[in-house]
C-alpha cells in the first residue's frame, strides 16, 4: 500500500508520497539513471510549513524535477540522518549521480532557492545538494553541515549552476567531502559574502574535475587535514578580497595549499585570478609549497594578493607519463610573499614580475623571468 501524508507549502496544497514508492529517471552522460526518494516536487512550491527529514541511505531526501522552481523558506530544515556505515561505495554510479545525497536538482528550468534555512547531513556517501542537467540552486543567508565522509556540501554536475550569498556557511567534517565540488562537464559557481569550512583529508575548500567557471567575492574559510583548492578540469577562476586557507596539511597524502593538475590528455588551459585577497598555510611543514601544479598548463594571476607558506611558493614539475608539457604562466603585481620558485624535470615557469618583488626569491630549474 502506498503511503502518503499531506503538507502546505504556502497556498498550494499538493500531495507528496514518502517511502520508497516515488522514482524519477534521468539520463546523464548516456546513461539511464533511477532516483528513489522520499519527496518529489515537480511543480511550483514554497516549502514553508514543515520540515523534511530521510533516514534512508538508498534514497534522495528532497527530490526537485521538470523544471520546478521550489523555495525553502525561513527557518525550514531539511536532513538526513543514517547510522548504517558503509565502505567502498565511493566509485558507484549510485553515490556519483547523487541517488544517496540529501536534496537533488535536476533538469533544465529547475531551480532550488535555500534562504535562511539549513541542510543537515549526518550520513555518509550522502552529499547535501547536487544540481545536474541544466538545474540551479541559489542559497541566502543558509548554513549546509555535512559530519560524515563522503558527505561533499555541494557538488555541480553537466551544465549546473549554484550562486552563494548573504553570510552562508558551508561546513563539511569528514574525509574526502570538499565544500564545492565541480564535477562532471560544464558548471557555474558564484559565491559572495560566505564562509566555508572542511576538517577531514582530501576535503579541499573547491574541487573541480570538469570545465567551468568559478567566481569567488569576499569568500572566507579553513581547510584542516586538506588543500585550499585542487583544480583537475578545464576552469576559469576568479578569487576577490577573499581570505582563505588551509591547516596541518598532512605531507605525504596532500601538496600544496593549491594544488593544480590533470591526470587526462586535456591539454586546455586552466585560469586561475586572485585579486585583493590572502592565502595562508597555517601550521604546515615547510616544504609544502602555496601552489603545486604538475602536467597541466596554467595562467595564474596574483594582483595585490599576500601570501604566508613555508620554504617554497611555487613547485612545478611533470611526470613521466603525461601527454602534457607543465607550463605555468605566472604574474605577480604588488603582492606580498617568500619562498622558493621551483621548476623540476621538464616542467617550465615563466614569471612576470610587474613590482619587482622576486629579487630576493631563491629560484630553481627553468624559471623565465620576463
Amino acid at each position: 500500500m502506498l503511503k502518503f501524508k499531506t503538507i502546505i507549502f504556502s497556498t498550494l496544497l499538493i500531495f507528496i508520497f514518502s517511502g520508497y514508492e516515488r522514482f524519477f529517471q534521468a539520463t546523464i552522460e548516456g546513461k539511464d539513471i533511477m532516483y528513489k526518494t522520499s519527496y518529489l516536487i515537480v511543480e511550483d512550491t514554497v516549502l514553508d510549513e514543515e520540515d523534511l527529514i530521510s533516514n534512508s541511505l538508498d534514497d534522495v531526501a528532497l527530490l526537485v524535477a521538470g523544471g520546478a522552481r521550489v523555495t525553502i523558506r525561513p527557518g525550514r530544515t531539511i536532513s538526513k540522518i543514517v547510522s548504517q556505515e558503509i565502505d567502498n561505495y565511493e566509485k558507484t554510479d549510485n553515490y556519483k549521480y547523487g541517488l544517496t545525497s540529501t536534496i537533488v536538482a535536476i533538469g533544465s528550468g529547475t531551480r532550488v532557492i535555500i534562504e535562511k534555512a539549513k541542510i543537515n547531513v549526518d550520513a555518509s556517501f550522502s552529499d547535501a545538494i547536487v544540481a545536474l542537467n541544466g538545474a540551479s540552486i541559489i542559497i541566502k543567508n543558509s548554513t549546509i553541515t555535512t559530519k560524515k565522509k563522503y558527505s561533499k556540501g555541494i557538488v555541480l554536475l553537466t551544465d549546473s549552476s549554484v550562486d552563494i550569498s548573504g553570510d552562508s556557511i558551508i561546513k563539511t567534517e569528514g574525509n574526502y567531502s570538499p565544500c564545492l565540488e565541480l564535477n562532471i562537464n560544464k558548471g557555474y559557481i558564484e559565491g559572495s559574502i560566505f564562509h566555508l569550512s572542511s576538517k577531514g583529508e582530501g576535503s579541499p575548500l573547491l574541487n573541480t574535475l570538469g570545465d567551468g567557471e568559478i567566481m569567488l567575492n569576499e569568500a572566507k574559510g579553513t581547510a584542516e587535514n586538506s588543500q585550499i583548492m585542487v583544480v583537475q578540469g578545464h576552469n576559469t577562476i576568479s578569487i576577490s578580497n577573499s581570505n582563505l586557507n588551509c591547516k596541518g596539511t598532512n605531507k605525504e597524502n596532500n601538496n600544496g595549499g593549491i594544488l593544480l593538475y590533470k591526470n587526462n590528455n586535456d591539454n586546455r588551459l586552466v585560469e586561475l585570478e586572485s585579486y585583493n585577497s590572502q592565502f595562508s598555510l597555517i601550521n604546515n611543514p615547510p616544504e609544502i609549497p602555496m601552489l603545486y601544479c604538475f602536467n597541466i598548463e596554467a595562467d595564474i594571476t596574483l594582483d595585490n594578493t599576500e601570501t604566508k607558506n613555508g620554504n617554497i611558493f611555487i613547485k612545478a614539475y611533470q611526470t613521466d607519463n603525461s601527454n602534457i608539457n607543465t607550463k605555468i604562466h605566472l604574474t605577480v603585481n604588488q603582492m606580498g610573499f617568500d619562498g622558493e620558485i621551483i621548476a623540476l624535470d621538464e616542467a617550465k615557469i615563466i614569471l612576470k614580475d610587474d613590482s619587482n618583488l622576486l629579487a630576493n626569491n631563491k629560484i630553481t630549474g627553468n624559471v623565465e623571468i620576463q
